[in-house]
């Protein structure tokens, strides 16, 4: 593992999730993208480099910077171009309440940038004052969404609701009715997840999980069946331009079929729009005119059979009425079903999300033991400067490890239980249970506050972000069968690292472009435990500084018997 500091450029920005490119002519002069593992404020670049098998550049760049165990030579100043940064961030975290991050094996980089990033603001505060105001901030969301709950609700059912003189005294009895199912589901799921299995009755609050279902798939089944709108107002325009403008002679069928198909989408409009989208806001009542609009001028059209014979202006009416409606219908079905109410009272104080929980999957022991140092850096400072209680708060690190290798488990063991993160079980040595976690915050979530906006990020293979990906939908049914929509979650992810060859070795993929100049020198070699192997490469460090640190804490080794004098003999 190497892992290269540079000196970021003034100019340059990132974000969680981009990467960069870097080049090294005494290599090659062939580019090479690695994830940035820095935080967006910081003033380094840091990047953790995994170095593979034989004539790879990762190999190559082992061997340069380590002189071939030529001490002179590992002095050398070595140049690095950089270019960047590309992709696309995982999200701008500060618009989520919540943030739950998982990385696997080398995925673990752009979490790192991530978690920097949260840590960094945190230390910013002072620990009373940020949790008093974060209760300030949930409050006034609460107060947001309360003012907000009356006026939910289709066009129809307010017009509806203007002649019946105890809706206000229905809709609290419906509301309260609403909240108590909540309280039971939600009571009934925890004491699910909190049972033995087999101990369970499931027939308890099985009719009201029906229930539940069924709107919210009927919810689902409508937003798909949305879809044949647009792609029916589509058609339409293009068989009026083609019939109506194109000199040929017409079947009475075609004409028929515009005609029958025209009332039929304007039907639909005029429905959808006022009986099931959100009577809220001004489109809703251009809807409601362009419907009426489209309804007079369907029967005029009908009416005096000129449908396939329009004049320019009915042309131009049909295509202003057709296409109004197509994209609405559009937009209603691409329009995100989430809706966070905490970016609209957002920049009033608290500028950073809630809690973070970083989830680190990895089959390597050696791995770990060469990045969780770094990790255990940025956990130590968050505890000594707002204490380990408070730092649970806002910052949760699970970390898995699955090697096989029972010797490499017991030495990473060894290396680590000094640390914090050990002694408080932060490591769990075996597979883990994505989807209990994942249902575990969402639960947690639920029982403690009354809304959340959870942004869920993974970086490692296709594969098994597919697998999360099914597990967040999972997660997404069971908070809305119970009640919990206002517990809403996003799912991005990303790949990343080199592809197998045919012969199953990895490798590297390659790129060309063009750079700015970056300086990087060599600080040390480190060797925490004696199976660790990791370089570190630090732009700010001078050759002899390095010198002088690494020649006491190599004498100190020997003493200890912690390294084989025999390696240093010429």
């Amino acid at each position: 593992m190497i892992i290269l500091k540079l000196k970021r450029p003034a100019l340059m920005c990132f974000h969680p999730g981009q990467y960069a490119f870097l080049k090294i002519k005494e290599i090659e002069s062939q580019w090479h993208p690695f994830s940035i593992a820095s935080g967006p404020q910081s003033e380094f670049l840091e990047f953790y480099i995994e170095v593979f098998d034989q004539g790879s550049w990762t190999r190559k760049l082992w061997g340069m910077l380590d002189g071939d165990g030529d001490r002179e030579n590992s002095n050398k100043t070595v140049w690095v171009e950089v270019m960047g940064p590309y992709g696309t961030p995982l999200a701008n975290v500060q618009d989520f309440s919540h943030v739950v991050s998982i990385g696997s094996g080398t995925g673990v980089v752009p979490m790192l940038s991530m978690l920097k990033q949260h840590v960094r603001h945190i230390l910013r505060l002072e620990p009373s004052e940020y949790f008093r105001d974060l209760r300030q901030l949930q409050r006034d969301v609460y107060r947001l969404e309360v003012a907000r709950q009356p006026r939910k609700g289709s066009l129809a059912q307010k017009l509806s609701s203007c002649w019946r003189k105890d809706s206000k005294e229905k809709a609290s009895v419906t509301e309260t009715l609403r909240h108590q199912v909540k309280r039971r589901l939600r009571s009934s799921i925890t004491a699910l997840k909190t049972q033995p299995v087999g101990t369970y009755d499931h027939t308890v609050t099985s009719r009201e999980i029906k229930d539940a279902t069924k709107k919210v798939t009927r919810l689902y089944y409508g937003v798909v069946a949305l879809v044949v709108m647009p792609i029916l107002g589509i058609l339409l325009v293009g068989m009026h331009l083609s019939w109506c403008t194109l000199p040929f002679d017409k079947a009475e069928w075609m004409e028929n079929a515009l005609a029958i198909c025209t009332c039929i989408f304007y039907g639909l409009f005029g429905v959808v729009a006022t009986c099931f989208w959100d009577g809220n806001d001004l489109p809703a009542y251009m809807d409601f005119c362009f419907s009426v609009v489209g309804a007079f001028s369907c029967w005029y059209w009908f009416e005096k059979n000129l449908f396939g014979s329009f004049s320019t202006f009915d042309m131009m009416t049909y295509l202003m009425l057709t296409g109004y409606m197509t994209m609405r219908c559009w937009y209603e079905v691409v329009k995100p079903r989430h809706h966070s109410f905490r970016t609209e009272m957002l920049r009033s104080g608290i500028n950073t999300v809630d809690k973070m929980e970083f989830v680190w999957v990895t089959r390597s022991a050696k791995l770990v033991s060469e990045i969780m140092p770094d990790i255990n850096r940025i956990y130590d400072t968050l505890v000594e400067k707002w204490g380990e209680a408070h730092a649970a708060r806002v910052l949760d690190i699970k970390v898995f490890v699955t090697d096989k290798d029972a010797d490499a488990v017991r030495r990473l063991r060894e290396s680590m239980e000094n640390t914090n993160l050990y002694k408080n079980g932060h490591y769990t040595f075996g597979r883990p249970d994505l989807l209990k976690v994942i249902e575990d915050h969402t639960l947690d979530c639920s029982t403690k506050l009354r809304n959340s906006y959870t942004l869920l990020a993974f970086c490692g293979s296709p594969q098994l972000s597919h697998e999360i990906h099914r597990m967040k939908i999972s997660n997404d049914i069971s908070a809305a069968i119970t009640g919990n929509k206002n517990h809403q979650m996003e799912y991005v992810s990303e790949s990343y690292g080199g592809y197998k060859s045919q012969s199953g070795k990895k490798t590297e993929p390659q790129n060309v472009g063009d750079a700015t100049n970056e300086e990087a020198s060599v600080m040390t070699e480190t060797t925490a435990s004696p199976w660790r192997r990791t370089k570190r490469y630090d732009s700010t460090v001078s050759a002899d500084d390095w010198q002088d640190e690494a020649d006491e804490e190599t004498k100190s080794m020997l003493e200890e018997g912690d390294i084989d004098p025999r390696l240093f003999e010429i």
